[in-house]
């Protein structure tokens, strides 16, 4: 469907139309609860209007038991959506699929459905995926009931603490590409300056992949940076805010020489830096360039992230890696020092030299002794 005059235009998901619009230089979508393009036309004028007066969205009563679930979690989400960042909403809506496939119509989600939702889904998926699902499905009764449309939440109880679940059908990787600095480094040289795509407008590659290996920040994150909200060139510090972050950790990083150089390389004088942008063809290209083939063939970019991680978790200061990394919990960046091979030989070498040092210790006294 064409931008109308307002300046909005409907996009369909999953037989359910959401609006989607400009504001403040943010692109913003939300859903409007209808599968009639009509109806949700209507509701989508109304929707950007309120959104850019800030007049608080009405709230929609739509108790019918046999309400598509997809309905009223459209009307759940179109209510909360400015509590959430873009990424959450996102998810959310995959979630409500979900929803929709088992329940079918909300008067069906009852304590005896939730509880057999959880066990259903062990059958597809692994327990911490299911465990998302059922906090999503949880805020959804709960606004339910909140608004009146039910008169008690339904009980959504945890999967069982021994259930495993099952892995997921599609192939995914099962785990990161192991990368030693010097290969991380040769894969960012192989990498071209700038983008060569005649469809787009350049967008520069090296500096970027240089950057996100001296930062091991988030690719999510790296694409939101902008001047002078997070930086200002020459500066020695990254600014990155509660907004650009997954887990709104808002903080001041220091930054490398090789990073701030990557910045002021190509930073403009205001807005966006890097921007979000398709990097695979340049990525696999210069992986086939610096590494092994079996490497080459399951590099992504985010494996630069976990070599920096693994790097500096080497250290023994995870405290101060997991500010870097962002995480708030140092288990999580305990997930990022994992056991590898050279690792363990530099823990020979320093045992090896320690060893040489006594030795030689050990034998000026017998000389001198002598």
């Amino acid at each position: 469907m064409a931008r109308p005059k307002q300046g909005w235009r409907l996009r369909k998901h999953w037989n359910r139309y959401f609006v989607r619009f400009t504001h403040d230089g943010q692109r913003i979508e939300l859903p409007t609860g209808s599968g009639d393009p009509e109806e949700a036309a209507e509701r989508a004028a109304k929707l950007y209007a309120e959104y850019h007066t800030g007049k608080p969205p009405v709230r929609v009563k739509a108790a019918d038991p046999q309400s598509p679930v997809a309905d009223v979690a459209a009307l759940w989400l179109a209510d909360v959506e400015r509590e959430l960042d873009e990424g959450t909403v996102a998810t959310l809506m995959v979630y409500v699929r979900h929803f929709e496939a088992f329940f079918g119509t909300f008067g069906q989600i009852t304590d005896a459905s939730c509880a057999r939702a959880a066990r259903e889904r062990l059958g597809s998926v692994k327990r911490p995926t299911v465990q998302k699902e059922l906090s999503a499905l949880r805020r959804f009764v709960g606004w339910c009931e909140e608004q009146g449309m039910l008169t008690r939440a339904p009980r959504v109880p945890p999967p069982a603490k021994r259930a495993t679940g099952t892995p997921f059908k599609l192939p995914r990787r099962s785990k990161p590409t192991p990368l030693s600095a010097e290969e991380a480094l040769a894969v960012i040289a192989a990498l071209p300056e700038w983008s060569s795509s005649k469809k787009v407008d350049p967008f520069p590659v090296r500096a970027r992949f240089r950057f996100a290996f001296e930062t091991a920040l988030r690719p999510k994150t790296i694409d939101r940076l902008s001047i002078p909200e997070n930086f200002v060139r020459g500066s020695s510090v990254l600014v990155v805010t509660d907004e650009i972050d997954k887990v709104r950790f808002g903080r001041e990083l220091p930054l490398t020489e090789a990073a701030r150089a990557a910045l002021d390389s190509v930073c403009p004088e205001a807005g966006i830096i890097f921007g979000k942008h398709d990097y695979r063809d340049q990525l696999e290209k210069a992986a086939a360039v610096a590494l092994t083939p079996e490497k080459a063939k399951t590099f992504a970019g985010y494996d630069l992230r976990h070599a920096r991680a693994t790097q500096w978790a080497e250290s023994g200061n995870l405290v101060g890696v997991a500010y870097l990394l962002g995480h708030k919990q140092i288990t999580t960046t305990n997930k990022y020092a994992r056991p590898n091979r050279a690792a363990a030989e530099r823990v020979l070498l320093v045992i090896k030299d320690c060893a040489s040092v006594s030795w030689t210790s050990a034998s000026l006294e017998l000389l001198a002794a002598a």
